[in-house]
């Protein structure tokens, strides 16, 4: 799901992040499926490299497609690997089979919100009953608020921190309803938007939740040996506890 960003036309996450990662030890490296949570450049510029030269089965989304330019692009990565595409919306489940399954919890009409964050689909990983993962994408206090008062079930034992650790995503309630034993943060490092928040590292210390924070760590890999098993991290830099916010925030 995402495949991250740049607005820096002369790096693409997509040829030196994500490919790299996905095939490192495995070529040729296989897509089954990649989904985009919501039509930000930061979500979708990593995806349209893997796209063109390592193909998907098919390609998933909201609904709502970037502007021309970058829709153009996408698309002609998907005919180019002969790769259909279609749109998720709340309800949906894939199947993954021995019952490993992603359920859509969000949203049911990503056109009503005024905020694109706020039409982000919301996965969630669940293992033979057990929620693994959730991935809530960029929601922030409106989109957050409308999953909170369907009432499903939340809980997961990862937690992909909203909107890269914002304080419009810095819900007290919303962790307490995962009630993850890990989070992670996606972020750059040293971003101009000075995330994570105070407010949001403030939710994950109190809650005693270890998290991990992609700026600090790099790539983050987590697995399970099984669906009673805890979650692992596999692959990260040094460890390291909650920190204060560094001096540039």
């Amino acid at each position: 799901m995402d495949g991250g960003g740049s607005w820096n036309p002369g790096f693409d996450p997509g040829r030196q992040v994500v490919v790299p990662s996905l095939t490192w030890k495995r070529w040729p490296g296989k897509i089954d499926k990649v989904i985009l949570s919501h039509p930000h450049v930061d979500h979708y510029g990593g995806l349209i490299y893997p796209l063109k030269y390592l193909g998907a089965k098919k390609y998933l989304h909201n609904g709502i497609w970037p502007g021309e330019i970058d829709r153009e692009r996408i698309e002609k990565a998907l005919k180019r690997r002969r790769a259909s595409h279609g749109t998720l919306i709340k309800g949906d489940v894939l199947d993954f089979g021995r019952g490993l399954t992603l359920e859509v919890l969000h949203s049911e009409n990503p056109f009503c919100f005024d905020k694109l964050n706020d039409s982000s689909l919301v996965l969630r990983l669940v293992w033979n009953g057990i929620g693994m993962a959730l991935l809530p994408g960029d929601l922030e206090a409106e989109g957050i608020n409308v999953l909170l008062e369907t009432r499903q079930d939340l809980s997961a034992e990862v937690l992909i921190v909203p909107h890269h650790g914002s304080r419009t995503s810095a819900d007290p309630e919303l962790y307490y309803q995962v009630n993850p034993e890990l989070a992670v943060i996606s972020r750059g490092f040293m971003n101009r938007f000075g995330l994570p928040h105070e407010e949001v590292l403030d939710i994950i210390s109190g809650s005693n939740i270890e998290y991990y924070d992609s700026a600090v760590h790099g790539e983050i890999v987590i697995s399970w040996k099984d669906p009673a098993g805890k979650p692992v991290i596999t692959w990260a830099r040094k460890k390291i506890g909650p920190q204060k916010i560094p001096y540039w925030h």
